[in-house]
């Protein structure tokens, strides 16, 4: 069975697509998600770097603050003493919840990355149904890939649950979604196709007799 690739790490997407043998194809789709997870995970990275640096950059110039705000002497035990404990406690209270905004942050990615895999695998399975799909002569009564559909929407809820809007969930999220897009739209389309092929189908079958074969290979029942 040969199946049309539009794979970006061979540079069959950039040739219009190329038909592939079904092992060839899944080489290419597997090279294709690599890369692509490669690249959403160093994004993430820096993401998370960057929010690292900016709470520390912060951290500092509130410590910084609190210096230099403070009196330049002081009787032991007095205000300066009070000040800089507070300016440290308020340190260490922003350490605190930075760690525990990251660990959200990090069970968030990983997550996403779940759900990224997921997506891949679906939209491995909708490539490989829509080649049957586009290749068959009869018309089913009910959507043949509506099962797919089911899966794409449980996804959708699933990803639709991460809300965070922190730099380095969003950007991974975005990426996920963009996925989804695609799959939705494919799935939209091959609907179309279908529901059009059913009209036409049953356009051609005399509504009088309770079993009728068309010249397309479909049966009708009333």
């Amino acid at each position: 069975m040969r199946l049309q690739c539009n794979c970006f790490s061979a540079g069959c997407g950039d040739r219009g697509g190329v038909e592939l043998e079904k092992r060839t194809y899944d080489a290419h789709a597997r090279k294709d998600k690599i890369a692509i997870t490669e690249k959403a995970r160093d994004r993430a990275d820096r993401a998370i770097q960057d929010e690292l640096d900016a709470i520390a950059v912060h951290l500092a110039s509130t410590t910084l603050l609190a210096d230099n705000l403070a009196p330049a002497s002081s009787a032991a035990g007095g205000r300066l003493w009070s000040r800089q404990a507070s300016a440290g406690t308020r340190a260490e209270k922003g350490e605190q919840e930075s760690a525990s905004r990251q660990e959200v942050i990090r069970n968030l990615l990983a997550r996403l990355d779940e759900i990224d895999s997921q997506v891949d695998t679906l939209s491995d399975k909708v490539c490989h149904e829509l080649a049957i799909f586009n290749k068959s002569h009869n018309v089913d009564l009910t959507f043949p890939l509506r099962h797919l559909k089911a899966e794409f929407l449980q996804i959708e809820v699933d990803l639709n649950k991460i809300t965070l809007k922190a730099p380095s969930v969003t950007s991974l999220k975005f990426s996920v979604q963009e996925k989804m897009d695609k799959i939705s739209e494919k799935l939209h389309v091959a609907k179309s196709d279908w529901a059009e092929n059913l009209a036409t189908a049953r356009s051609f079958a005399p509504a009088e007799e309770s079993g009728v074969k068309v010249s397309t290979g479909i049966y009708f029942f009333s």
